[in-house]
């Protein structure tokens, strides 16, 4: 049952990540903006790199001090892909923009100042709450772009409210514990929360990466405009 948790939960998506993600999405010319790739897919693996710990670890038999350090690990983590994904694209969504510098600079703040209560969290849903404020900050800045007086690739809109909407759906998913706190013993093996959680938070990381790859694609062909 462990190692099946442990394939399902984090080792395939990580393997999707890594061997399945280069193949699905057409990548930019060389761009001065390739660093923000980097850092996205750093960022990324990270976060299934930490996963995997969590669950490898977690199969064994540890003592309550030792589980709480890795759950604040993983936890981390969680925060850290949070943070740099949403920074590159926001860096990109308004590199057109005057305001580029202090969207980001508020972004940054906002996430240093989530970490604390995601840390200090007793049950997923107050780790939820934790990064609530990143999110919504996100949604909030992609829904105003058009109202900001410059010009920016539309099309990359989509993938980055998806992100976030694969992100609160997955969180909520998990901290519920839905399906398997409505009939219990049905899916222990499979199609548990946590294994389904995983698969939603891959769409979303796919739809974050292909918004970023796009934006980066879209300002090496349009010159900036402002009104």
């Amino acid at each position: 049952a462990a190692f099946l948790n442990l394939v399902s939960c984090a080792g395939i998506p990580l393997v999707f990540l890594l061997f399945v993600f280069p193949f699905l999405i057409q990548w930019p010319a060389a761009s001065s903006h390739r660093w923000l790739i980097l850092v996205n897919l750093f960022a990324q693996s990270m976060c299934m790199f930490g996963s995997v710990t969590f669950h490898l670890l977690n199969s064994l038999k540890l003592s309550a001090q030792s589980f709480i350090k890795l759950l604040l690990f993983d936890v981390m983590c969680v925060w850290l892909v949070n943070f740099l994904c949403g920074a590159c694209f926001l860096t990109m969504a308004f590199h057109c923009s005057t305001w580029k510098n202090s969207i980001v600079s508020i972004y940054i703040a906002i996430s240093l100042l989530a970490v604390i209560p995601a840390l200090l969290s007793r049950s997923p849903m107050a780790r939820v709450a934790g990064f609530a404020a990143m999110v919504l900050y996100r949604l909030l800045m992609v829904s105003l772009r058009q109202w900001m007086g410059f010009t920016y690739d539309s099309s990359t809109t989509y993938d980055y409210i998806m992100m976030d909407v694969w992100l609160i759906s997955a969180s909520l998913l998990n901290a519920k514990r839905w399906p398997e706190s409505k009939w219990p013993g049905k899916f222990d093996f499979f199609w548990s929360s946590h294994q389904i959680f995983h698969v939603m938070i891959l769409f979303g990381l796919y739809h974050d990466f292909v918004g970023l790859l796009s934006d980066i694609s879209w300002s090496q062909k349009v010159p900036c405009q402002r009104s």
